[in-house]
């Protein structure tokens, strides 16, 4: 057993034996929502895709040659992908006019169904030779009809009122990870100017539906898909070091923006009950005023060595209107273990995006490149937006396994390109 098989039995086996289980009504004896509870679609398709790849690269070892027709046709999956989105909105409409938690629980498998069929449809024309630009592009036609699908949610949720609509709009869904993945795959491969005409006109409706996308939503996932995106192209562009640092300034700012006040992740819950109280916001100030009596060990550490309380009853009895825990890692990290913690947490993202960037500028093939830079800003993506919309406890806990799992085929990829190429 090879090790990228034995790690995919592996994930699977940890994330059906030791998934949290329903804290928010529901009842825990119902089967898949012990196994599947707080599992989005888009974590489980990370497993489809993981699976597909694995079963077409054995078939691809048997000499079995696989049909080459959608992708070789970018208006034809334009149209799917628009087909998609159609799909998933009129099933997203039906069942969300309707509460209760298992009715949304079912409306997310419906959703995961249709994608995984419209992406099997896709990814059966990989080919061997040019497998990981087919991939790079089935990713992207994906989550153009994911693009196509929050368009039609949002022009669907004006006819709806209430939770129903909050939910449409408000909710990403998991979604926006694949979006991420998608955008930075568009903005990558843009650099090679594409020279057929129908591969320029399929980029320029991807980036086009993404704007838009995120000009409706215009929520803080879609500064931060911005900024990653933003950063990991000028990053590869050579410029001057004046324009350099005016980029830099210019992604700083959402950057403070984003700090200061975080909202909670709202993703969390499959319940209408968050809507019914409006978005939880803790800012800098609320963290602070939690934390001033002991900045340096935090409540964690400062309660241990001080014996002080707890900084939670403090915003219980403060912000019971605001938020119950802060939402934000870092805020979190710095309120629970002080400036070391915090210290330490930020020098593991430090540390990942260096070790990927040294590794991703070694490949010279264009294509290979972007693909990997792809593949690492999809990782990015999703640690970061653990991150910034959740406690540490995050992406140590719930999906830690999905995405560290993903980080380690990532850096693998890259490790193995860097190997053919420079010997």
């Amino acid at each position: 057993m090879k090790p990228l098989e034995f790690g995919i039995i592996l994930t699977i086996l940890v994330v059906v034996f030791f998934q949290e289980e329903p804290t928010v009504g529901g009842d825990s004896s119902i089967i898949f929502e012990k196994l599947f509870w707080k599992f989005r679609p888009v974590d489980i398709m990370i497993l489809v895709i993981l699976w597909a790849l694995l079963l077409r690269d054995t078939f691809a070892r048997k000499s079995i040659k696989l049909p080459n027709t959608v992708l070789n046709k970018p208006i034809l999956g334009l149209i799917l992908a628009i087909l998609q989105g159609t799909i998933v909105g009129i099933i997203k409409r039906e069942t969300s006019t309707r509460t209760g938690i298992a009715v949304l629980a079912i409306d997310e498998w419906k959703n995961l169904f249709v994608s995984i069929l419209f992406f099997f449809i896709f990814t059966r024309v990989i080919s061997n030779k040019q497998k990981l630009i087919r991939i790079a592009w089935s990713f992207i036609v994906m989550a153009t009809g994911m693009a196509g699908y929050r368009l039609i949610l949002y022009i669907m949720g004006h006819g709806l009122k209430g939770t129903a609509r909050g939910y449409i709009i408000v909710q990403e869904g998991g979604y926006i990870y694949m979006l991420c993945l998608a955008l930075l795959l568009t903005c990558s491969l843009v650099f090679f100017r594409p020279k057929k005409r129908m591969e320029r006109f399929y980029l320029y409706i991807a980036i086009i539906l993404f704007s838009m996308v995120l000009f409706l939503s215009f929520r803080r996932n879609g500064w931060l898909m911005v900024i990653i995106g933003l950063a990991i192209i000028f990053h590869f562009l050579p410029l001057r070091k004046k324009v350099r640092y005016g980029i830099l300034l210019l992604l700083l700012l959402p950057s403070a923006k984003l700090f200061m006040t975080v909202p909670a992740n709202i993703n969390q819950y499959f319940t209408e009950n968050i809507f019914s109280v409006g978005v939880h916001i803790c800012d800098l100030e609320d963290a602070w005023e939690a934390v001033k009596e002991d900045p340096i060990l935090g409540y964690g550490l400062g309660r241990v060595y001080k014996r002080r309380l707890s900084y939670m009853p403090w915003l219980h009895t403060n912000l019971a209107e605001q938020a119950y825990f802060v939402h934000n890692a870092f805020l979190h990290t710095w309120l629970k273990f002080g400036i070391l913690g915090l210290i330490c947490y930020i020098w593991l993202f430090y540390t990942f995006f260096q070790y990927g960037f040294k590794n991703i500028k070694l490949i010279s093939n264009n294509y290979h490149r972007s693909i990997a830079v792809g593949f690492f800003a999809f990782v990015v993506g999703k640690v970061i937006g653990a991150s910034w919309f959740g406690p540490p406890e995050y992406i140590f806990f719930k999906k830690s396994i999905l995405i560290f799992f993903s980080m380690a085929i990532v850096l693998s990829i890259i490790k193995s390109y860097k190997k053919n190429i420079h010997g």
